[in-house]
């Protein structure tokens, strides 16, 4: 399915439909995601934000670590594609899932919005980065997020 969607989004951004110019996330940001060591998925619901959780202020619903070393290649495989073949994005502030990256050199925690196609990334040294994103990654994240028995994140929008 994540395939015809990326072919639906070419077709799109060739007639120069969307919602802008996709916004890249920076060089280094993409480099320490690929050279990811432990990543961990977040089912998140911003309904009921709260300053007092782990992930980015959200409420966690659950989250599952992936162990699996080819899982876990495809899903940064598929987030980095998202973020480089997308439509643009809205301006959000919620977000359904979160990744958390741990790489030799730091931490970062991703938060998706595929509603609005935006993602963010903060690093555990204060870092941050934004940019666009489409929605290749949710159907893995979903299997992974069932297979450990997660709930799935609210349809907020």
């Amino acid at each position: 399915m994540w395939r015809l969607q990326a072919v639906v989004v070419l077709l799109l951004r060739a007639f120069g439909k969307g919602f802008g110019r996709p916004h890249l996330l920076e060089d280094a940001t993409r480099r320490l995601i690929r050279e990811a060591k432990r990543v961990e998925v977040y089912s998140l619901d911003y309904s009921s934000p709260t300053e007092s959780t782990p992930f980015q202020g959200a409420k966690v619903l659950g989250s599952a670590l992936v162990e699996d070393r080819r899982t876990r290649t495809r899903l940064i495989d598929r987030i980095l594609f998202a973020n480089k073949h997308n439509i643009g994005g809205m301006k959000c502030l919620g977000a359904e899932y979160g990744v958390r990256i741990e790489t030799d050199l730091k931490t970062l925690e991703v938060t998706f919005c595929f509603d609005c196609s935006q993602v963010w990334v903060h690093g555990s040294d204060g870092s941050y980065d934004n940019g666009t994103t489409a929605s290749y990654p949710v159907e893995i994240m979903n299997r992974i997020l069932k297979r450990n028995g997660v709930p799935l994140p609210p349809q907020t929008h």
